[in-house]
């Protein structure tokens, strides 16, 4: 553990922003001189670390932490690019993300077995993780998890047929105000089925406010690196044989590569379940923090 980042590449966010009131403590881990940062929400349970996907952080877990705290030692990452890691320009491929998940999992806990709960591009890295040190992996839940790159960012929109990019898509992450943020949050397909319990936590702690007045949401255009997308290729289809621990995937009902992908990869998987669920989106942890911290009970108990 060590200091933030000293990478002239990076930044942290140094406006204004809101301590997470529910005693999660900060944990800032060194790199190679860049920084890495957790929230650690206690508890005396085994640990279980929280992966989030692009354009969110470890605040995204926080509806979910609040409802297993009980049970697990809470640990909830920051990924590179992301709230309060640091972000360089480069370093945001699936297998850098892997790289970075089992740095900051060794030096919180060391070689303590664990469990893990990822979503989206978060659960592709926490596959390649998985696959790597399943020995020390007591149960993972992935949550609508990419499977296979660059095709993803094709099929998202984010490249083209030929891996070009198509402009514009997904690159805004600042407003003129909250209100403005708050507004696009409450009318934006993706959003507004959040709970309002998590809506109001990606307001007070996925944003930071300017003096200017301005929000920004806590993720850094570095993280949009459009020439890593391209040439991250990984498949964790190709992985499943290696990842022997328990796997508990989650997957919205109208996810278009459940027949293509997702089946093929829970078939590939040594242990595995998956549930289908017609009346939830992509981000089924912040439709639904019950169901998904049911789910993590149910698998701590089994």
């Amino acid at each position: 553990m060590g200091c933030p980042g000293s990478n002239p590449n990076s930044k942290r966010f140094n406006s204004r922003m809101t301590e997470n009131h529910d005693n999660a403590r900060s944990i800032d881990i060194d790199k190679n001189g860049v920084n890495l940062h957790a929230l650690d929400w206690g508890g005396g349970g085994p640990p279980i670390f929280l992966i989030h996907g692009s354009r969110r952080t470890a605040q995204s877990w926080n509806a979910v932490s609040r409802r297993i705290r009980s049970q697990f030692r809470v640990l909830a990452l920051d990924m590179l690019g992301h709230g309060r890691s640091d972000a360089p320009k480069t370093g945001y491929m699936t297998k850098d993300r892997a790289s970075d998940t089992e740095y900051m999992i060794k030096e919180i806990i060391g070689d303590q077995k664990h469990y893990l709960m990822a979503h989206s591009i978060g659960g592709a890295s926490t596959g390649l993780y998985a696959a790597k040190n399943s020995d020390n992996i007591l149960g993972m839940i992935l949550i609508e998890p990419v499977i296979q790159g660059p095709e993803h960012y094709v099929r998202v929109g984010i490249l083209d047929d030929e891996l070009n990019e198509i402009q514009g898509r997904g690159r805004r992450n600042t407003w003129n105000n909250i209100e403005e943020l708050e507004k696009r949050l409450m009318t934006n397909a993706m959003t507004k089925v959040w709970t309002n319990e998590v809506l109001q936590d990606v307001l007070e702690f996925e944003t930071v406010i300017h003096k200017d007045g301005k929000a920004e949401a806590m993720w850094h255009l570095n993280s949009y690196n459009i020439d890593e997308m391209k040439r991250d290729k990984f498949s964790l289809i190709e992985k499943a044989p290696d990842i022997d621990t328990p796997v508990f995937i989650m997957v919205a009902g109208n996810n278009s590569i459940l027949e293509s992908h997702l089946i093929p990869f829970s078939e590939q998987l040594p242990k595995s379940d998956l549930s289908v669920y017609e009346n939830l989106g992509h981000a089924i942890y912040m439709e639904d923090p019950d169901l998904v911290a049911t789910e993590a009970i149910k698998m701590l108990n089994s």
